[in-house]
């Protein structure tokens, strides 16, 4: 996997909540979720975060290492084990892990994890972590972490986490709709008509984004500019160009601005967004009133800055910003884009309901939207979409169908230009957080036993297989190992996205970030007071055409300073 970096965490509290509730590892009664206790074997229980994944990921494991563990003995008249998973969506508390009796934890964007760690709640893996396991060709845990990994769960000179699920948020595209209605860009617009989409007359696509002829991404937006336009044409063929769900509209929106924050970016800028602590380079110079200034070429004019603790707040004006904040601004302020009842009004659609409308309105003779705003996991969410289409006719299956995770656009032509001669990296940026730990304190078998599943659950088929399942990545260096034909068209696009791309992974070791951490972590759309208006969030604004997104990025400017150094 490209080299991973830290990156702020856009993660709104109220989605991002993991439990600590669980049944005792010494109590000779049923687990929760039903499975009863097996007084021959020695248990392990095991907590999740349930949501986006699924389910079907851990069950696999569990059978997988009760399988390769069925003659071990961790315990005096016990062989064999028994995993117990649990899964919940609730947030951990320091005193939640402490309290309660969960022996390992895969915790999903953990906002308590530093103090966790810190306070001495996790147990040190260290005696595993370095160690060559000759079960995965000789390779360690720790050698699949990159250092800027290793810099953050490595406290004190221990090792206390491992990455987990690596969830970014972007846009998925119907390749099967783009193929039969032809929504890819012409290499050169019609000569007859001037359209811009490819037609039996002018059937060659652009080189896309990659600049390369002949590749996945051909026919694909390379800049903003070249992605609103194609949804303008695929609007004018009867289709919604994108939808995202009405119900947490702002949070759905909000991670895709950081995704496309973090693309204009690089990784290498997005990091001092959690460390303070490196040099700016694209802080765009701003006129009296908070506007960006421009130059005498007409393009903006940028600075570079130290940044510490200090002065923090000047990474608000990073042009990535600006660029991402006018994205979303188009996007809403046009509602020819998205399905508006479903999309903006009300709190009634959630992700569910809008992934089924996205798979299933077409094969009803609805209108239906050409791409989704959604997070790499969302095939797993709309499994039941998928099972039920499929009964109708196996062609709606989530094997036969085609989506791919897009290649986020460019903010200008000259950043398109650099992408495509590789002199600009693609950012997959992981806001999951997500973390495998071990509660401190467990009996000494308890701790072997949990320090085993780890080492299995890291090792290259164990991960592999997570991928199979998901369709999704676990933030490690395992990408090579997977069996690309064993995936969907979809989980291709999304493994090569990691492969090719550096990835913002929303991690700090600065106490400053990690104490600040509730207020620093969530970024654009939330209480900006524009004109007086006192909206809670950014949304109504645009939509009631109050404000435009120069006004939004003026209004950022206090905000964000105001969080911790007004």
């Amino acid at each position: 996997m490209r080299k991973i970096f830290k990156a702020i965490s856009l993660v709104l509290s109220t989605l991002i909540a993991t439990t600590a509730v669980s049944c005792a590892s010494s109590a000779n009664r049923g687990d929760k979720n039903g499975e009863k206790v097996d007084p021959n074997r020695t248990q392990l229980r095991v907590f999740y975060y349930a949501a986006g994944y699924g389910n079907a990921w851990i069950q696999e494991l569990k059978v997988n290492f009760e399988k390769a563990y069925k003659d071990v003995s961790f315990e005096d008249g016990k062989v064999g084990v028994q995993i117990m998973p649990r899964g919940e969506m609730k947030d951990f508390t320091v005193s939640d892990v402490r309290d309660g009796t969960y022996d390992v934890l895969f915790l999903e964007a953990p906002k308590n994890y530093y103090s966790m760690m810190t306070q001495g709640i996790l147990e040190p893996l260290d005696s595993f972590m370095e160690e060559a396991n000759p079960n995965d060709g000789g390779k360690s845990i720790a050698s699949k972490m990159t250092e800027q990994q290793r810099s953050y769960y490595y406290y004190n000179n221990h090792y206390y986490g491992i990455p987990h699920y690596a969830g970014s948020y972007g846009i998925v595209y119907n390749k099967d709709m783009f193929d039969e209605k032809g929504f890819y860009l012409a290499a050169t617009p019609d000569e007859d008509t001037g359209d811009i989409l490819i037609s039996k007359s002018n059937p060659e696509k652009s080189v896309g984004p990659d600049g390369k002829k002949g590749t996945d991404d051909d026919g694909l937006p390379r800049t903003y500019d070249e992605f609103f336009a194609l949804c303008d044409e695929i609007n004018a063929r009867g289709v919604d160009p994108i939808c995202f769900p009405s119900q947490y509209r702002e949070h759905h929106l909000n991670v895709l601005m950081d995704n496309l924050v973090a693309n204009h970016l690089g990784a290498g800028q997005t990091v001092l967004n959690c460390t303070f602590n490196g040099t700016a380079d694209s802080l765009l110079v701003l006129n009296a009133d908070g506007s960006p200034k421009k130059g005498a070429d007409g393009k903006f004019i940028t600075e570079s800055k130290v940044i510490t603790e200090e002065n923090g707040y000047e990474l608000a004006r990073q042009d990535g910003k600006y660029y991402a904040m006018n994205f979303i601004y188009r996007l809403l302020s046009n509602k020819d884009y998205y399905p508006e009842k479903t999309s903006t009004e009300g709190t009634t659609t959630s992700h569910t309901m809008n992934q089924q409308m996205y798979l299933e309105n077409e094969s009803r003779g609805l209108r239906s939207s050409a791409m989704l705003a959604d997070g790499v996991w969302w095939q797993m969410e709309a499994d039941g979409t998928f099972r039920r289409m499929a009964a109708r006719d196996e062609k709606y299956s989530k094997a036969n169908r085609n989506f791919g995770w897009m290649q986020l656009p460019q903010a200008t032509e000259e950043d398109a230009e650099a992408f495509a001669r590789g002199d600009k990296k693609s950012v997959y940026s992981d806001y999951l957080n997500a973390v495998a730990c071990v509660k401190a304190g467990l009996p000494d078998y308890s701790k072997r036993l949990a320090f085993e599943f780890l080492k299995f659950a890291y090792t290259d088929d164990a991960l592999a297989k997570f991928t199979y399942t998901t369709g999704a990545i676990i933030g490690m260096d395992y990408l090579d190992s997977i069996d690309m034909s064993k995936l969907n068209y979809f989980s291709r696009s999304v493994v090569n996205a990691a492969k090719n791309s550096d990835l913002a992974y929303r991690v700090s070791s600065s106490a400053f970030y990690n104490r600040n951490i509730n207020k620093l972590s969530v970024m654009n759309l939330y209480a900006n007071n524009i004109g007086g208006n006192n909206y809670k969030t950014i949304v109504p604004a645009i939509l009631e055409g109050k404000v435009t997104g120069e006004d939004y990025f003026k209004s950022y400017q206090s905000y964000f300073k105001n969080q911790l150094w007004s």
